[in-house]
């Protein structure tokens, strides 16, 4: 975690220095200022994806940062949208040939990381017929431990979030999972007696469910909200 706010805050006083030049003529970068700061951002995340060989956060940048400078790098047939789809169903392809190994080596850089005492995440836990968790910028684990659960607000930008279910219980026979993921990716677990019904809006991102649930007659929890640039990831236990 630590080394990742590093990263983010060399490339934040890049944006600064750069910025700066660019005001004063110093070399011109031919955008604005949200551009290159824009630019900054999806360098970090690109980073930060060739790290944890997440496709998904090494190509969709990358199509970003084409997107801002198609003028000069004289791609403009192409942007914004072809370049955007193509990046993405670069990414799914990726994913699909390459998704166990990717897997296997996240998960061993996690647990060496571990044993260095360098992977640290934010946990909360939280009860109550409406909880909400957010988190930006770095990596979070939250457990919800209702009695009786009516309503999940989740926000994750620029980060990821997991966020764990198995503990809590819905007394009536629906509730909501709200998403709220831009930039970010987020994992929920989820009890296989709750019947998931997807309602959530997907743009430039995906929701994926990883196993199979019983089917029971359990309660129904509706998952609505927007997902854009980013992924979530749904797991029955």
């Amino acid at each position: 975690m630590r080394k990742k706010k590093i990263m983010w805050g060399v490339l934040i006083i890049l944006a600064a220095v750069w910025l700066i030049c660019d005001k004063l003529g110093i070399f011109e970068v031919g955008t604005n200022a949200f551009g290159i700061i824009a630019s900054i951002v999806m360098v970090g995340f690109t980073i930060d994806g060739l790290l944890s060989l997440n496709f998904f956060k090494i190509l969709m940048p990358l199509a970003i940062i084409g997107c801002i400078y198609d003028d000069p790098l004289g791609i403009t047939a192409i942007t914004p949208w072809t370049l955007l789809l193509a990046a993405l169903l670069l990414s799914i392809g990726l994913q699909m040939v390459f998704g166990r190994s990717c897997k296997n080596f996240r998960y061993n850089r996690k647990i060496n990381s571990a044993k260095n005492h360098d992977f640290q995440v934010e946990i909360d836990e939280a009860d109550g017929e409406d909880v909400e968790f957010g988190n930006k910028f770095g990596a979070s684990i939250k457990y919800v431990n209702s009695v009786n659960m009516k309503r999940a607000i989740l926000h994750s930008s620029f980060g990821e979030i997991k966020v764990y279910f198995d503990n809590a219980n819905i007394s009536g026979d629906k509730a909501e999972i709200q998403l709220d993921v831009s930039f970010g990716a987020a994992e929920l677990y989820i009890p296989k007696t709750w019947n998931v019904k997807n309602q959530a809006q997907a743009s430039f991102g995906a929701i994926e469910e990883k196993n199979s649930r019983q089917g029971a007659d359990g309660p129904t929890v509706y998952l609505t909200g927007d997902v854009s640039f980013g992924g979530v990831e749904i797991y029955y236990v």
